[in-house]
Parts: structure tokens; C-alpha cells; sequence
């Protein structure tokens, strides 16, 4: 809520959001006209944010999609997890 707020008041009018990573995926691959950016949770139920970047990384229509991934994990190790 508060990444949309900032958003928001940055002035972006169209945030969809999704409550796991299945769903995110589901809401990227089905997108029309694609996203141009992408704020994408670590830790989601369902399916990781690095596993939801896998996927995206093999759909052609999102190749120009920006994908930024959010976090709180501070642990170096995970981070530089390909």
C-alpha cells in the first residue's frame, strides 16, 4: 500500500496489483497493451518474485518490460541469487 501511494502521488494513474505470484503471472501474460514496469515482491505465496521474472523472461510481448524487484530481505546471499 504504501509503494502504490508513492505511485500515486508520482502521478501514475493505472497500478494493478496481485495478492500472489501465480496471479502476477497470470495478469502479465494476459496483459494488453503490455506493461511498461513491473514492482515485483521477493516473497510472495504461490510463486517467488524470482520465479514470476523466470516466467516473464520467456514471454516475447514483455521483452521491453521493465522488471523491478521489491524487497526487505537483506541477506547478501539471496540477493545475488540469479
Amino acid at each position: 500500500m504504501l509503494l502504490r501511494g508513492i505511485l500515486e502521488d508520482l502521478g501514475i494513474k493505472k497500478i494493478d496489483t496481485a495478492k500472489d505470484g501465480r496471479e502476477a503471472f497470470y495478469a502479465l501474460q494476459s496483459c494488453s497493451p503490455p506493461y511498461d514496469v513491473v514492482l515485483c515482491d521477493w516473497d510472495m505465496p504461490e510463486m517467488s518474485g524470482l520465479e514470476v521474472r523466470k516466467q516473464v523472461k520467456q514471454l516475447a510481448k514483455l521483452l521491453d518490460t521493465h522488471f523491478m524487484m521489491v524487497t526487505a530481505v537483506t541477506e547478501a546471499a539471496r540477493i545475488r541469487k540469479p
